[in-house]
């Protein structure tokens, strides 16, 4: 079998980001070679918010939605790391860090959990950094730089945040707008 002949990986496990197992990017292997999906996953145990009951569960740790479509559209259901207990039937969201790409519509999101959300500007900082390292550093090749032209790039916390900005984009609205408004709105609230 023969192996695809780019595959780029984060350096986010550096800095105590994602698992270094995170493809993000890969040339086509030849025509003969089925295309393989590059979304990523892990299995890692997670306790029920209900009962306490412990089961192991499939997470994303790589959305590449271009290659995987149907992860896209489990993030526009709710249904992304959403599991059902099988010991109380209670359904819960699994809150857990990832990256999130899509070539075809030029969006790159880091995911974060919601509770990170105070340390913004950094984790910020570290999605900018990671992208550049991927897409446009001295040593990325044009393959790689000319697939990271015009990708709009967020940080982003909890999925529902991911699922307000893919919807926003989908509609054609400016993003940073939109949460200038919803900024002025919450100021607006005694």
């Amino acid at each position: 079998m023969r192996l695809p002949s780019l595959l780029l990986r984060t350096s986010l496990h550096r800095k105590g980001g994602l698992p270094p197992r995170m493809s993000l990017l890969q040339r086509r292997p030849s025509p003969d070679v089925p295309e393989r999906p590059m979304s990523t996953f892990t299995q890692r145990p997670f306790h029920c918010p209900a009962c306490d009951h412990c089961e192991v569960h499939s997470t994303v740790v790589g959305v590449n939605a271009s290659r995987s479509p149907h992860l896209r559209e489990q993030v526009l259901s709710g249904l992304l790391h959403r599991f059902i207990c099988k010991s109380c039937q209670a359904a819960y969201l699994v809150d857990e860090k990832f990256s999130y790409i899509d070539f075809d519509r030029k969006q790159w999101l880091f995911v974060y959990p919601l509770q990170e959300e105070l340390g913004w500007a950094d984790l910020e900082r570290e999605s900018r950094e990671v992208f550049d390292r991927t897409l446009t550093g001295p040593h990325v090749p044009p393959i790689a730089v000319a697939l990271g032209r015009g990708l709009r790039i967020r940080a982003v916390f909890g999925l529902p945040a991911l699922r307000e900005k893919l919807l926003c984009w989908e509609a054609d609205l400016d993003d940073t707008l939109l949460e200038v408004v919803k900024l002025e709105m919450m100021r607006s609230i005694p």
